[in-house]
């Protein structure tokens, strides 16, 4: 069952997973950074249901102890992960110097040892924060084990695939209220509006529901006044946060009339290469295997072109990753992206 408690129960399971690894390691503390940005929020939101926003946040645990800390970079904000959190609600902090309370943190954890490991320091520390790093944990070995890190909160815990299925069914519905809110005549941004209200009820905080009208992959929020036309075929996506933090992608195509001829053999390609994709997305197989099940589909379809179908690992919010890097591992949650480029240059829609 998804709730707050449920939740805690299972992040201390993976704290001790991560600190399984730390001692596999010989690490005395572990400091893992986050940014406000998509891709940034993941790793430090695994081990502390962090919600930030803006600016730099870094999760702060040692190997033996089991409640982390996160330094939040605006008092603003660490109200809000103190709410939310799965750590002690005292050990979320916004210091007036974060980085000297965050070596110091991690230097007491470090002890003799001197070694600390590092997440995502190379990917999304700033120049400058990365130099003031450097020089106040000098004497002290840093250690960069974010792909360790990564592989463990790839695989996903029986929590989180509930977390992940639950928001499927919300977009699942988002999509109903679409279909129910659409007619001649009415304005997109109210369309959507109502869509996102819809999201927003279950505990969605952020995100955002896109349009495109030209059969095009590049769906962004159409013009204020924009009001939808008999003729439109809206490519229809919605990208939002779970009510506990997991992003997920859904399109739709909607149109008011019969599909032409074109667009329906697209569509049914498309859909087509779905299954075909789903069915070889299992434990063995890697991920090239799952692209060229893709790929394919619409090759025998005769949609010929450059493949633009990739596979991503869902963790919040998920990079591509190596293709047969973790091919062996149950308990993913493959988001699958499909595309192709036909001859005349145009993009279809994903």
């Amino acid at each position: 069952m998804l709730t707050h408690d449920s939740l805690k129960r299972d992040v201390a399971r993976r704290v001790e997973r991560i600190q399984a690894m730390m001692k596999e390691k010989d690490l005395g503390a572990l400091i893992i950074v986050g940014q406000a940005q998509p891709g940034g929020i993941g790793a430090i939101r695994y081990i502390t249901h962090a919600h930030i926003w803006g600016g730099a946040a870094y999760a702060v645990l040692g190997a033996d102890d089991p409640h982390p800390w996160l330094q939040v970079w605006s008092s603003y904000q660490s109200m809000w992960s103190r709410n939310e959190t799965t750590t002690l609600p005292d050990r979320v902090e916004s210091p007036d110097n974060i980085v000297a309370r965050t070596t110091n943190l991690a230097k007491d954890y470090a002890g003799a040892n001197k070694r600390i490991g590092m997440v995502n320091m190379n990917k999304l520390m700033p120049v400058g924060e990365h130099a003031k790093f450097v020089k106040a944990l000098e004497g002290y070995e840093l250690v960069e084990v974010s792909a360790a890190y990564d592989a463990i909160r790839q695989i996903k815990t029986p929590f989180e695939l509930e977390a992940i299925q639950q928001n499927g069914a919300i977009l699942d519905a988002a999509m109903d209220v679409y279909r129910e809110y659409a007619r001649v005549g009415a304005r997109y941004w109210d369309v959507c509006a109502a869509v996102e209200g819809y999201i927003k009820a279950f505990g969605g905080f952020w995100g955002r529901t896109k349009v495109s009208t030209d059969l095009s992959p590049y769906t962004v929020p159409t013009h204020k006044d924009r009001r939808m036309a008999e003729d439109d075929i809206m490519n229809f996506e919605i990208v939002y946060e779970s009510p506990w933090g997991y992003w997920l992608e859904m399109t739709t195509v909607f149109s008011f009339k019969p599909l032409p001829k074109d667009v329906q053999a697209m569509y049914d390609g498309y859909l087509l290469a779905v299954e075909n994709s789903a069915a070889a997305a299992k434990t063995g197989n890697t991920f090239r295997m799952i692209s060229d099940a893709n790929d394919k589909t619409l090759r025998d379809l005769g949609f010929p072109g450059r493949r633009q179908a990739h596979a991503r690992l869902s963790q919040h919010r998920a990079g591509r990753q190596r293709w047969s890097q973790y091919s062996q591992q149950p308990r993913f949650c493959v988001e699958i992206e499909h595309g192709v480029v036909v001859p005349s240059g145009d993009n279809s829609g994903e």
